[in-house]
């Protein structure tokens, strides 16, 4: 399974919005998101042909274990401000004009960062 299809798989289907006036984050995660984005960039327009270990490895849990995971990082909330900074970055839309399997995409490397706290 490619990128693209694990995220499809790991997110709901089904198109969510959000408020995206917010660029705020934890200011932990800034040198992470940082490097997720500068390594993101040249793959976006690949992800249905290749895999992306790390970040794969770090997913390859139970449900129950990313919410616990989540829980203990950031309160299982993802902020919108890495959610928005993601989607400008990556894709140059807000993630509310994104596509569903565009922000599966977005959400999957959201919680990545978030498990990394």
């Amino acid at each position: 399974m490619k990128f693209q299809q694990k995220c499809e798989s790991l997110s709901t289907n089904q198109h969510l919005e959000i408020n995206t006036d917010t660029t705020e984050y934890p200011y932990a995660i800034e040198t992470k998101l940082k490097s997720l984005i500068n390594i993101m960039k040249p793959k976006m327009e690949i992800l249905n042909k290749i895999n992306i270990p790390f970040i794969e490895k770090e997913l390859d849990r139970t449900p129950q274990e990313l919410q616990m995971i989540l829980e203990r990082s950031c309160g299982c909330e993802i902020p919108d401000g890495v959610i928005n900074v993601l989607s400008k970055e990556l894709y140059n839309k807000s993630f509310n004009s994104m596509s569903v399997s565009e922000q599966a995409i977005i959400k999957v490397l959201s919680v990545y960062l978030m498990i990394q706290i």
